[in-house]
């Protein structure tokens, strides 16, 4: 279904490492139920030096190892996410230098009824590729008008599951592979540097539309709780339907579904994995 260079492959996975470091290490200092956890400890743990680990972080996140596991640790605790970056903010006393934002989106966000949906994808051209990004590996898909698809993939979710889900949504769309506008693209998207707003191609229902709208108005670093956005869309009663629509997002980071957390301020599932979610959160409240 899908072909990749060995070339490109082995760029990706080496390029892939630095995230898969970052994921351990969350999850080790998230295992340590906020207990102390030195640097030196936390590198022991993953298996790598100090120095390593002080160039991962900086390279990462534009912080050091100690202030990485501070930021964890208030994400972990509920009362840190019930606020959102007021309390990243109160906790870390600045030292925060710039890591990359995430692009603003614009574009095609459009309200069908199912059969109008059914009847638009059937005529589409498809592009797609895999490239790397700060989170892992993911799969981008566009348009002519712009990124219809974005989907991390890892050891649970591979390319041919990325390129099933894209022809389910689009049945019958013609899908190319373009590998080398896929590795630009992504890197727009994820760019420290580009101030050009990125252009999306989203159908959905008229309700999905109305909760991923929503969801691009929850500010960068910031969260918003199932029961919020249920509100801001008019339907305070539907939040397990809210939660299904924010579950149906595409465009997994372009339009934030990772800023939705429990009303406890737990931070819940998330379709790329909890891990994932906490990287996004920490980095965005790093950079907010």
């Amino acid at each position: 279904m899908h072909t990749l260079d060995m070339t490109h492959a082995d760029e990706v996975s080496s390029s892939n490492q630095e995230y898969r470091l970052v994921a351990r290490a969350i999850n080790q200092i998230v295992a340590s139920n906020l207990e102390a956890l030195s640097p030196s400890v936390l590198a022991q743990q993953l298996g790598v030096s100090g120095l390593k680990l002080r160039r991962l972080f900086n390279s990462w996140a534009g912080i050091s190892p100690s202030r990485f596991i501070q930021f964890v640790s208030y994400l972990q605790a509920a009362d840190g996410l019930r606020v959102g970056k007021k309390v990243f903010a109160a906790a870390m006393d600045g030292g925060v230098s710039s890591a990359s934002r995430l692009n603003d989106c614009t574009g095609n966000i459009v309200a069908m009824t199912p059969g109008e949906l059914a009847e638009y994808v059937h005529y589409v051209s498809i592009w797609w590729g895999l490239s790397e990004t700060p989170f892992g590996q993911a799969v981008v898909a566009w348009t002519q008008r712009g990124i219809c698809s974005l989907q991390f993939v890892d050891d649970d979710y591979s390319v041919t599951q990325a390129l099933q889900r894209i022809q389910r949504e689009w049945t019958l769309a013609a899908l190319s592979e373009d590998q080398s506008e896929a590795k630009q693209i992504l890197s727009k998207v994820f760019s420290t540097k580009s101030t050009n707003r990125v252009a999306l191609d989203v159908r959905g229902t008229n309700f999905q539309v109305q909760v991923w709208k929503a969801l691009l108005e929850i500010p960068f670093g910031d969260t918003a709780a199932y029961q919020q956005l249920a509100e801001n869309v008019g339907r305070p009663k539907a939040q397990r339907a809210v939660g299904t629509a924010v579950g149906a997002n595409p465009v997994s980071i372009l339009i934030p579904c990772h800023r939705v957390i429990r009303s406890t301020g737990v931070i819940g599932k998330y379709r790329w994995g909890a891990t994932r979610k906490r990287a996004l959160l920490v980095r965005e409240a790093l950079t907010a």
